[in-house]
């Protein structure tokens, strides 16, 4: 896949890209396969691996608790190391980025229906200080998102204001770490600075994807619809930091 000159140039002044399709059909079956074995507890992870919902009122069936978050599944399991370093998904970012594009981090983000949680609007950047200005985050959708089941939203042009300072926040339910099981603050831009009037959702088909930058505005509501809102986001940056225009 090669973006368009269109595609790049929405891409700098929007601040995120839909794709879709993205990746193939056949590659989100295993995928899901493999967050069903992470969630059962039929594939071993370390518990610092997951963020769950308050493990006192949320459990599996089989009694785990229930994960929202899965961090960096590429070093545990194949099938996500074949996603995060899939030629597409390197062209896409060596365009975007430059040749020195890298895998940065990656994530599942699984959206349960059964919690209700709220995602607020946030920019990644705020947490990825390590990371420089070329970090793009692509996330991939393996379950139809939509506004029901909550697909991302996006405020155009938002990157343009730079990094707006966050708050701490507790998410209703909370989320707790898979090390402690202690509840932890998220960071979130205060409500009352957020401007909706460019809001715009971004439904995206399995397969599909949205690539945004680290100081793109982004949000999700809860999952009201009873279906999965399954993603793998993986983020690329600049390895060189000579390249960032703010070095």
């Amino acid at each position: 896949m090669t973006l368009t000159d269109e595609q790049i140039r929405r891409f700098r002044e929007e601040g995120y890209l839909r794709l879709d399709p993205f990746i193939p059909a056949e590659g989100l079956g295993p995928l899901r396969e493999r967050i069903d074995a992470m969630v059962t507890g039929r594939m071993a992870l370390p518990p610092q691996a997951f963020q769950t919902l308050d493990p006192k009122v949320y459990r599996t069936p089989n009694g785990l608790p229930i994960p929202e978050g899965i961090q960096r599944p590429s070093k545990y399991d194949a099938a996500f190391e074949r996603v995060a370093s899939h030629p597409t998904l390197i062209a896409v970012m060596r365009q975007l980025i430059g040749e020195d594009a890298a895998l940065f981090t990656d994530q599942v983000i699984v959206k349960n229906p059964e919690a209700g949680v709220t995602t607020y609007y946030h920019q990644d950047g705020f947490y990825w200080r390590s990371s420089g200005e070329r970090t793009i985050n692509c996330w991939i959708a393996l379950d139809d998102a939509d506004a029901d089941n909550g697909a991302l939203r996006f405020v155009r042009g938002s990157h343009l204001r730079g990094l707006i300072e966050h708050e701490a926040y507790f998410d209703e339910p909370t989320l707790h770490s898979g090390v402690t099981g202690e509840a932890f603050r998220r960071l979130r831009i205060p409500p009352e600075k957020a401007d909706l009037s460019r809001e715009r959702v971004e439904p995206v088909k399995a397969g599909g994807c949205v690539l945004f930058g680290k100081l793109c505005w982004h949000r999700s509501d809860p999952n009201r619809s009873g279906r999965q809102r399954r993603a793998y986001a993986v983020a690329y940056h600049g390895t060189n930091p000579a390249l960032d225009s703010d070095a």
